[in-house]
């Protein structure tokens, strides 16, 4: 790996320290120190993608999303972990374990869908959230364990797909549910394309391969799976390039007085300021140590918590 300038250096160790790997040893450890700048951020964003920033959203649902025998079945469970999503509560424990424990899957034991990729976030952008927190321990009631609210989470809204389980994710159901949704709502519709004439059990064998397709609904074609030639989502390289970018452009300017002078309207930097790279989320911020100012550069779509909002002076 190419020596780094100090600040980029100090920036790759914080990354590297806190990102947990699997297993829990020294040799995948020092895989995480070793990688690449531009490749480190794109692990660390696929991790920290798995939570969700915990700030107030409005809910919204798919259409017929309340018909659905399962969600009947558990509206009152379903109720209550809404008016958490909508208060901006922190759902950490609401989500898998393997979200707190597999943020590196080392190269012994590396395959495509390794513990380290969420299927469904990567593939859909769909986060799946169990409607019961677990303990302490990192368990819940095994009776409590099944059930899964699949939602998309922005940054001022998040919309329920469907409440499933873990079957969800290759039997077709939740594939078939958020193509119908997009079809209705727009912006996933390729003009033009044939959409073949795959189930939605096959586009998502397709997926586990890392090869996306595409699904025939109501006369439009209706993209399915959004993933790289990695299995990673392609918002998740894009999002980590662009930290890259930031960083490898700016970081050798902060040295300058007229360039630390303009990085934010009405804020002048101390004398002497200390600049240090931080990622909050999935966001890029620059922090000054003496100021404590943090100024965002690259944003997190999802927005970010509330609480990191207000160490940024937002």
């Amino acid at each position: 790996m190419r020596e780094l300038p100090p600040r980029l250096k100090q920036f790759h160790e914080e990354l590297s320290r806190s990102i947990p790997c699997i297993p829990t040893t020294a040799d995948a450890r020092r895989e995480l120190e070793t990688k690449p700048l531009r490749d480190l951020l794109a692990i660390y964003i696929n991790w920290q993608s798995r939570f969700i920033p915990p700030r107030p959203r409005i809910v919204q649902v798919v259409p017929d999303f309340w018909n659905s025998p399962l969600v009947k079945r558990h509206t009152g469970r379903l109720r209550v972990l809404i008016r958490k999503i909508e208060a901006g509560d922190d759902l950490s424990m609401h989500l898998s374990n393997r979200a707190h424990t597999h943020g590196y899957v080392s190269s012994k034991q590396r395959r495509i869908w390794s513990d380290d990729r969420d299927f469904t976030l990567n593939g859909w952008e769909v986060q799946h959230v169990h409607l019961d927190e677990m303990n302490k321990q990192g368990r819940r009631p095994h009776t409590l364990d099944r059930e899964l609210l699949y939602a998309v989470f922005g940054a001022e809204e998040a919309t329920l797909v469907l409440v499933g389980d873990h079957n969800s994710f290759d039997d077709g159901t939740l594939d078939d549910a958020l193509v119908r949704a997009r079809a209705v709502s727009g912006g996933f519709e390729l003009v033009g394309i044939h959409p073949g004439t795959s189930t939605a059990r096959e586009r998502v064998s397709l997926a586990r391969r890392a090869i996306n397709s595409a699904a025939g609904i109501d006369g439009k074609t209706i993209i399915s799976s959004v993933l790289s030639a990695s299995g990673t989502a392609v918002r998740t390289r894009v999002q980590a390039d662009e930290v890259f970018e930031v960083l490898y452009h700016l970081d050798p300017q902060l040295e300058s007085s007229e360039f630390a002078l303009s990085l934010a309207e009405g804020w002048r930097p101390p004398k002497e300021p200390v600049f240090e790279w931080k990622m909050v989320c999935c966001a890029l911020v620059l922090t000054e140590r003496k100021s404590g100012v943090g100024l965002p550069l690259v944003n997190d779509p999802r927005g970010l918590a509330m609480s990191d909002m207000a160490l940024l002076g937002e």
